[in-house]
């Protein structure tokens, strides 16, 4: 699992890397960490009304690539 989709909220929550998190969090308002533990480890809210089509989906395709990524 890479993301999830809130409804209710229009949100998405995408795993990125904790280095990633911090990237995207700086490009835009509506984007930031979850807030909770899973936050601290890479999980960040998109506000999907807010946030554009192209950053949402460049974060998509990290997250993506960072769970085909052979484990070490």
């Amino acid at each position: 699992m890479f993301a999830t989709y809130l409804e209710k909220d229009n949100s998405a929550n995408i795993f990125l890397t904790p280095e990633e998190q911090g990237v995207f969090c700086k490009i835009h308002a509506g984007i930031y960490p979850v807030p909770n533990k899973w936050g601290e480890k890479g999980a960040t809210t998109f506000l999907l009304d807010k946030v554009p089509k192209a950053i949402v989906a460049e974060a998509l395709l990290s997250a993506y690539n960072t769970i085909l990524k052979p484990k070490k």
